[in-house]
């Protein structure tokens, strides 16, 4: 059986999972809606990957079985996410 490895790649990355931001507004500026804190933020999630693997995503690599572990059979991406909110006491 002929074997070749044209169609090895590299599955080195860096992959920022999660990164959020985020702001408390003073108290001062609630008291007179009886607001006792507020929170804003805005998060993103599976957003950066680094890398020079020529695919989609390199850690979607399918491992139905152990035989075709780490091989990318064309599986969907990890999902990026943009999430917004905010977070309100009383």
């Amino acid at each position: 059986a002929f074997s070749s490895d044209l169609t090895v790649f590299s599955g080195a990355f860096f992959k920022i999972k999660q990164i959020q931001l985020g702001y408390t507004l003073p108290k001062d500026l609630l008291n007179k809606a009886y607001i006792s804190s507020m929170r804003v933020f805005a998060s993103l999630e599976n957003f950066f990957t680094i890398s020079k693997y020529p695919g989609l995503d390199p850690e979607a690599a399918s491992a139905n079985t152990t035989k075709s572990l780490g091989i990318d059979m064309g599986t969907y991406p990890t999902a990026k996410q943009v999430i917004f909110g905010v977070n309100l006491t009383f």
